[in-house]
């Protein structure tokens, strides 16, 4: 038994070594190409093999699942096909058994993936970052290519039609979004680089310039014999960390600070709502005041009328001075009515005011803590919740990829001999297809796409299960 445990364990960790290697190798192979062109071009070795190593952490993240997957089918396929199960079977050995070998790989594999997803592929970033910097500073002029355009930085590219002999550059287009996230396009018919050692920056000077748009709140573009455009800084400028580019645990308290922040700007539109409820509650409640007070002079100044009117038409002089006087009386009741029901509704709206602007200055307070829009906010959170999540499934993907390899690498009929590898590989691909299509829903937080990234995995998961107790 320990010598075919033996024997499966070693076929398996052979293959599955190889097949990451060959894996690392293809997706790294677009990265060799590039570090030739650029040590052909005389930059420095050093940056360079920085950028290329600090890539390596994002491929093993996708290399070790599916090197688990490509090893269990290779390697049960080939025990399948040389009748290797069923010598097994006839000796009273289940493949369960056998799958059982490899569960503390699957471990192990699970837990190497969770530590590269947690706390390698962020700190991959800071080291692309620093020797990209440094590459930009001193060697600006070799990263520029003709007829391509070339990202300097994620909110700066540039497009060059031609380089002279003498480093001058001509058809130039720079498309910066460096300010505020927002596009600003720069044209200019030829420049030339310039260093600032004292800086440590990289200048690019253009002339004949056209700027589109000069200023973002007043659209339209703007024209100069000379412009300096900085394209890079020196390597002690201070690194910018991204949503994305942390920690599991750091993704979870950030995000959790930024529902708790949208969660106030929740507040401060609720008290601002409320602030405008009482104001304009105390408005209906003075206006209905009015309206009474209004409806009652009126009708005192009708009864004054008419009262006027009888003593015209009375021939007794004392009958008619009487009907004068209750008609001056009856108008100056109306009047007073009218300017106790205006204090009244003035008191009304006087009354409710300190407390209209005490919401309204909380709600400000609120919204200036914050700085962005409660959308925002709750989209950032959902995106590094989907970030976190996906990670997670991804870092538990190879036990997944395992069970679900292994009975799909048994043929059941010899003439099924590929069949359950193009199927295996289909699963993989959609696995990583609506892995991806759900982390795209971050705009939707109402979906919760940080739920629905599981799917694929429980789906898996769920296949694993009836796979597994079919091979009985």
């Amino acid at each position: 038994m320990k010598t075919l445990r033996t024997y499966v364990s070693r076929s398996f960790y052979t293959t599955f070594l190889a097949t990451v290697a060959v894996l690392t190798f293809i997706i790294s192979i677009g990265g060799l190409f590039k570090i030739t062109d650029l040590l052909a071009k005389g930059i420095a070795a050093g940056p360079i093999l920085q950028v290329f190593l600090s890539g390596l952490p994002n491929g093993m993240v996708y290399a070790i699942p599916v090197g688990t997957l490509t090893a269990a089918l290779l390697v049960f396929g080939r025990l399948s096909g040389d009748c290797e199960i069923t010598a097994m079977r006839a000796c009273g050995i289940s493949i369960m058994r056998v799958a059982t070998w490899l569960l503390p790989f699957s471990l192990a594999a699970s837990l190497v993936c969770l530590y590269v997803n947690s706390e390698l592929v962020p700190l991959q970033h800071y080291i692309r970052w620093r020797a990209t910097t440094e590459l930009r500073a001193d060697s600006a002029l070799s990263l520029l290519e003709v007829g391509r355009t070339v990202s300097l930085s994620d909110a700066l590219r540039v497009f060059v039609g031609a380089i002279e002999e003498d480093g001058t550059l001509e058809q130039i287009r720079i498309f910066d979004q460096r300010e505020a996230g927002r596009l600003r396009e720069i044209k200019a018919d030829r420049g030339v680089l310039e260093d600032d050692l004292e800086a440590g920056a990289v200048w690019l000077v253009l002339e004949n310039v056209t700027i589109d748009p000069f200023q973002f709140d007043s659209p339209g573009a703007a024209y100069s014999e000379r412009w300096r455009v900085q394209l890079a800084h020196s390597a002690s400028q201070v690194y910018v960390r991204r949503d994305k580019h942390q920690n599991f645990h750091d993704l979870f308290v950030s995000a959790h600070a930024l529902e708790l922040e949208a969660e106030r700007l929740a507040e401060a539109r609720w008290l601002l709502d409320r602030a405008h409820v009482l104001r304009q509650e105390a408005y209906i409640a003075a206006e209905s005041q009015r309206v009474l007070a209004w409806e009652e002079e009126r009708r005192a100044r009708a009864a004054a009328s008419e009262l006027r009117s009888r003593a015209t038409a009375m021939q007794a002089p004392d009958t008619a001075r009487a009907l004068r006087e209750r008609a001056d009386q009856v108008e100056a009741e109306g009047a007073a009515a009218m300017g106790q029901a205006e204090a009244s509704a003035l008191s009304i709206e006087q009354a409710v005011l300190p407390m209209v602007r005490l919401l309204e200055r909380q709600s400000r307070l609120l919204e200036r803590v914050s700085g962005e829009s409660e959308e925002r906010l709750r989209e950032r959170a959902m995106d590094m919740r989907i970030v976190l999540n996906q990670r997670f499934l991804l870092s538990f993907s190879p036990m997944l990829f395992l069970f679900f390899g292994i009975p799909m690498g048994i043929r059941p009929h010899r003439r099924e001999t590929s069949v359950g590898i193009a199927s295996s590989l289909v699963v993989m691909f959609l696995f990583y297809i609506v892995l991806t299509l759900f982390g795209e829903f971050k705009g939707h937080p109402q979906l919760r796409p940080d739920l629905l990234v599981w799917i694929p995995g429980f789906l898996l998961m769920c296949a694993d299960v009836v796979l597994l107790r079919r091979m009985r």
